[in-house]
């Protein structure tokens, strides 16, 4: 991993781009009150950088009908731990089960903790649950259904409160 260094400035570029990534360079410059060129360049550096790994819509899941949240604890084998080159590649197998929308690796009881956003409980069991009790090197899972989500993405990340300067 390359040694960045993320100052003040791009902290308060990245929060006005977590809160709206269509901000523009103009927009950002006058509320930064930094010159247009400035802003360009550090949010070209922080793209080459990778500081910022891209752009992305938050979907409202209610409107698409996908409104239920779930997580799924996930425990393999150790025969799938032998067989797999990194916790990248048994990530990305488990990314693919239809309606995961993230995929981390935890300490613990567990190895994975799924999150899948699905339209009902019968398409959790029948593309989640089913996928995964067939998927070789799965030893157990446990579900949990979401009542309701309080704070989310941005959450209490210090770095996103666009009150800070």
């Amino acid at each position: 991993m390359k040694n960045i260094t993320v100052d003040e400035l791009d902290r308060s570029i990245l929060r006005i781009l977590r809160q709206d990534a269509r901000t523009t360079i103009n927009d950002i410059a006058k509320k930064l009150d930094r010159r247009r060129a400035t802003i360009y360049n550090r949010i070209a550096k922080m793209e080459e950088n990778a500081v910022i790994k891209g752009y992305s819509v938050i979907p409202n899941f209610s409107y698409l009908g996908e409104d239920i949240t779930v997580f799924v604890l996930v425990t393999l084998t150790e025969k799938e731990y032998l067989i797999a080159d990194s916790l990248s590649q048994i990530g990305n197998k488990l990314s693919k089960i239809p309606y995961v929308t993230g995929v981390h690796a935890i300490s613990g009881e567990y190895d994975y903790l799924l999150k899948a956003r699905v339209p009902s409980l019968e398409v959790l069991g029948n593309e989640i649950n089913f996928h995964l009790r067939k998927m070789s090197g799965v030893g157990r899972t446990l579900t949990l259904t979401s009542f309701d989500t309080t704070t989310e993405e941005l959450g209490n990340n210090p770095l996103f409160q666009l009150s800070q300067k």
